[in-house]
């Protein structure tokens, strides 16, 4: 406990505490008991906070190498230090992380809070967690939309992630954590919104009454039938627990964030269809429950399938629950997941794959077609 002790020539009080050990001893400038114990029950406030692990800028302090009373009494110095710390984020892995401490401390959702990080990972992943935001350029932004276009990713995705990011700054601007937007132009993209879903029969239909090109099967994000018996065999050789996900997407048309969510209670053995929920459709961004009827020659895999699960597999696909060693299954994690099953594809797929799309797979409708064998 911090105590109060009198310098015996001055009378001046002094506060004594002990940190990690070690006893300190600080001058409080005052003759006044009842300021002096005021002074000794912050003193040791802070000291709780500092061991409990409650006051983590102050950790961080103590860390740069600045003592224990400079963090408890703090000097000039350290104000300084504390001010262009809270309003400069060094880097893009601080301003993520400010800007998710702040989403939390404002109670949003956890799918909020999962989205922002979904979004912001990526240009970390192009610029690096120690990329300067201070000196973030238009150049930069234009060299990140170009290497995701060339990842084949739609300009609708790309720019709801440079509008995020540039909603980020403005508001570290605000909260003065930026002097200032570095960047003076942003990139605008001229986009139309995700074509709506089409089910089954309707992509039977628009191949057996429309001419497609190769240039519209690829707008349509469709697969002819050799992409997906190229798809499949290269799930068997390298992860055969990816060969059900392709047979449901290559018939149904499932999206990905349906069949990453979909858990085992949602299969209906006795007529054979999966029930799906999705936000897609729903202006107020609730999710819509759909039936989907799994094809014929997709039932003995799924039967397979469904006699290796666990009794403690909840996800109808462990696979893309393994994330980080652990199993995830919280619907909050779903953001994790869909980021994993496309890495999996992209580790499946050779570069020699005809295929260069990572996102077909599991976020697309695939046109349906004759696996090698024909057992579709």
């Amino acid at each position: 406990m911090a105590s109060i002790y009198k310098h015996p020539k001055s009378g001046i009080l002094h506060v004594s505490f002990r940190y990690e050990g070690i006893q300190y001893g600080k001058s409080l400038r005052t003759r006044d008991n009842r300021k002096a114990e005021k002074l000794a029950r912050a003193t040791q406030q802070a000291l709780n906070a500092l061991k409990n692990g409650r006051d983590k800028e102050g950790l961080k302090l103590i860390r740069k190498g600045f003592s224990v009373v400079e963090v408890v009494f703090p000097t000039a110095e350290v104000k300084r230090y504390i001010e262009e710390g809270e309003r400069i984020p060094a880097t893009l892995r601080e301003l993520h992380d400010r800007w998710i401490e702040h989403l939390k401390n404002e109670g949003r959702a956890d799918t909020t809070v999962a989205s922002a990080k979904y979004r912001l990972v990526h240009f970390m992943r192009r610029f690096g967690d120690e990329f300067s935001v201070d000196h973030l350029t238009r150049q930069d932004l234009d060299q990140y939309v170009a290497g995701r276009r060339t990842q084949v990713i739609a300009e609708y995705t790309i720019g709801r992630e440079i509008s995020a990011l540039r909603g980020i700054i403005n508001k570290a601007v605000e909260f003065e954590w930026l002097a200032a937007n570095p960047v003076k132009a942003w990139p605008k993209l001229k986009a139309e919104s995700r074509k709506e879903f089409l089910p089954k029969e309707h992509v039977d239909e628009l191949i057996a009454t429309t001419q497609l090109t190769d240039e519209d099967l690829r707008s349509r994000m469709l697969l002819a039938a050799a992409d997906t018996a190229e798809l499949v065999t290269l799930a068997e050789e390298k992860l055969p627990e990816l060969v059900l996900p392709i047979a449901l997407v290559a018939v149904t048309g499932i999206r990905r964030g349906e069949v990453v969510s979909a858990k085992r209670t949602d299969v209906n053995r006795k007529k054979w269809t999966l029930t799906v929920a999705s936000d897609k459709g729903s202006r107020k961004r609730t999710q819509v429950r759909r039936t989907i009827e799994i094809h014929q020659s997709v039932i003995p895999l799924m039967k397979q399938h469904l006699a290796t699960l666990k009794a403690s597999d909840k996800l109808l696909f462990p696979v893309f629950g393994q994330i980080n060693g652990w199993k995830r299954d919280a619907d909050k994690d779903s953001h994790a997941r869909r980021d994993r099953a496309a890495r999996l594809l992209i580790d499946v797929l050779p570069k020699s794959c005809s295929i260069r799309n990572e996102r077909i797979l599991l976020d697309s409708v695939i046109r349906p077609g004759l696996w090698p064998g024909g057992r579709i």
